[in-house]
């Protein structure tokens, strides 16, 4: 049996990445491991639907199956999922995990030494061009790489007794949107800056566009450095001073570390590649791309635009599918603006092997249906082939290559499948991909409604109603949950969220019947919406799961919520006669302006479970 790596990555139509991807490929084909790349294309702005159906990728995978595994944390564009992901390969991986670009105590870790790699950029503005103010923006106040850079700044200041004051630091993300504050905030020191160092390319790019807006000039009036030494920042005017990341090699050697400890040899927890300065312009060196960046600038708008054109179209030719064949007819027809050799779409099932409907669609389904499969040189074909999700892909079109790509397919966080691709090169595909999958996605949400709708005429339509217990749905949250979102930002509106469970449901259902059951969840829902009044919002999330929206902020009100349900639970029980007692756990969280709204409801989760866990153990 093949030996086989998973590799967890976040969106891959940056340069660095690509370069990171081909070169673990690579190794992975010398080495004679298959591999399967797990990838997403980051979600924009708060919609926390969306995040949550890019997330959902992690979970595809069953990781117990692989000999290693490889993840660049820093590369996921979707909130949460570094997080998520950790927990899943501490307690499903059986193999080495190995983290690229992050050190993380619980793995092993390819990177660079960041704090000497910062040191030598601080050095040689300090030594080689004669800088003394020297001004720094830090990167995320979260992450380790962050810090580490900022104390290889501080350690060259230390060492030629510069000193570092207040308007010299600026708290930044490692994103683009804080270039203009840094810069105001440097500006309104004592003295003006010699250099800016910023902890990222992303934002030493941001902090350009805002001395430019200033006409300050770069480096004659302000030097300017970066970090990463991304394709973009060589592109500009002036082109940024950087530090280079060695990406080919951090992806072969973490190839090679899994191949030596699946091997049982013995390796450091830390493996530390060395780094190369790359000095331009922006830092007052004399090092001029310009022309030759100027041929690929003009390549890449016209790219662009064509990438822009072509989704316009295919949009409008989706709008004419009503089927599948109709559907994967026009979806290949657009592939021929990337390169591959094959695709396959992945669908969830939607009647399971017992012939019942699956109404869950917020995750993959233990079964998966192949239903395309395209060829660059063979065209498309229709199929309809059912197989263990387990699997990935059914066995038989494994045995052309050793690597493939995995990406979501979802309709905000509604799990449609995935698609599976077979390329020499993933960077080939670019980023009209991301556009395609996306537009297939929409388009399969519709046609997969117009399927059930054909094969469930007899079924009433879906509503924002449970059916069993009169209160509203998930469907219903999800809406709610996004008004609130736009309440909080436009007006500053409050919100709680209320996470409970219907205790003891699997015990009435296996001992008393199933109908039995349904009396029970229909009265914990009669408690809850009586319990909730005009504050509270009562929904079914799921067989035994229940959330309560309640718009306020006195957490007061919260806990005399949670005590009403609780004395409604004792008054049933004392008046029913039943033979079993109706009981359930309960925990909440305050919205935070800003956050993910699936943080907010997982701290309500994690104190309901603590709640549940205290009256297992006869606490409460």
């Amino acid at each position: 049996m093949a030996r086989r790596i998973a590799v967890f990555i976040g969106v891959i139509n940056q340069e660095y990445l690509m370069e990171m991807i081909t070169s673990i490929t690579d190794a992975a084909a010398e080495l004679k491991y298959q591999v399967d790349v797990f990838s997403e294309f980051g979600s924009f702005g708060q919609n926390y639907l969306h995040a949550e159906g890019e997330r959902n990728i992690i979970h595809l995978p069953f990781l117990e199956d692989y000999d290693g595994v490889i993840v660049a944390p820093d590369t996921f564009g979707v909130p949460d999922m570094e997080k998520q992901l950790d927990l899943l390969l501490l307690s499903r991986t059986k193999g080495p995990v190995v983290s690229i670009r992050q050190e993380k105590d619980c793995f092993y870790s390819v990177q660079i030494d960041n704090r000497a790699a910062m040191a030598l950029l601080t050095e040689h503005l300090v030594k080689d061009h004669g800088y003394r103010r020297i001004c720094f923006m830090k990167g995320r106040i979260d992450l380790k790489d962050a810090e580490e850079r900022f104390q290889g700044y501080m350690d060259v200041m230390n060492k030629y007794g510069l000193p570092v004051t207040e308007h010299m630091l600026f708290q930044g993300d490692y994103w683009r949107g804080k270039g203009r504050a840094a810069v105001d905030w440097f500006l309104s020191g004592p003295e003006k800056p010699d250099a800016i160092i910023c902890a990222n390319d992303f934002m030493a790019i941001s902090v350009l566009i805002a001395l430019k807006e200033r006409n300050l000039r770069i480096p004659e009036d302000i030097a300017l450095t970066g970090f990463d030494d991304i394709e973009e920042a060589r592109y500009l005017d002036p082109a940024i001073t950087s530090v280079k990341m060695p990406c080919y090699e951090m992806g072969r050697q973490s190839v090679y570390l899994v191949d030596k400890l699946c091997k049982g040899g013995k390796s450091e927890q830390v493996v530390r590649l060395p780094i190369e300065l790359i000095k331009r312009k922006s830092c007052g060196c004399d090092r001029d791309e310009s022309g030759h960046w100027a041929e690929i600038l003009y390549e890449q708008k016209r790219y662009l635009s064509a990438v822009i054109m072509h989704n316009g179209f295919m949009n409008a030719d989706y709008e004419h599918c009503d089927t599948f064949e109709e559907l994967f007819d026009v979806a290949y027809e657009y592939t021929n603006r990337f390169q591959y050799k094959k695709i396959f779409v992945c669908l969830c099932e939607t009647v399971d092997e017992s012939g019942e409907r699956i109404l869950d669609f917020q995750k993959y389904t233990d079964r998966m249906v192949l239903r395309a499969v395209m060829s660059a040189e063979k065209g498309v074909t229709l199929v309809e082939e059912h197989f263990p999700r387990r699997e990935l892909l059914p066995k038989k079109y494994r045995k052309d290559t050793s690597a493939l790509f995995f990406f979501p397919l979802h309709h905000k966080n509604r799990c449609l499948g995935y698609v599976v691709v077979m390329a020499d090169q993933i960077a080939d595909m670019k980023d009209f991909f991301a556009c395609w999958t996306s537009e297939l996605s929409s388009c399969l949400d519709k046609v997969l409604l117009y399927e059930e709708n054909k094969s469930l005429q007899e079924f009433r339509k879906l509503s924002t109603i449970d059916d069993l217990t009169g209160l509203y749905n998930r469907r219903k949250l999800e809406q709610e949950l996004s008004k609130k979102l736009v309440a909080m930002k436009t007006r500053n509106v409050d919100f709680y969220v209320i996470s409970l469970d219907m205790d003891g449901l699997k015990t009435i259902n296996d001992t008393y019947g199933h109908l039995e059951g349904d009396e029970a969840l229909r009265a914990f829902a009669d408690v809850i919406r009586v319990a909730g009044d005009e504050l509270g919002m009562a929904f079914r999330v799921g067989g035994d799961e229940f959330t309560i929206l309640v718009t306020t902020g006195d957490e007061k009100e919260i806990t005399a919520m949670m005590q009403r349900i609780q004395d409604g639970i004792a008054a049933y029980n004392e008046k029913s006669g039943k033979p079993y007692p109706l009981s359930g756990s309960q925990g909440y969280a305050k919205y935070k302006k800003g956050e993910e709204i699936s943080n907010c409801i997982r701290r309500a989760d994690v104190n309901m479970y603590a709640d549940k866990m205290a009256r297992k153990r006869g606490r409460i």
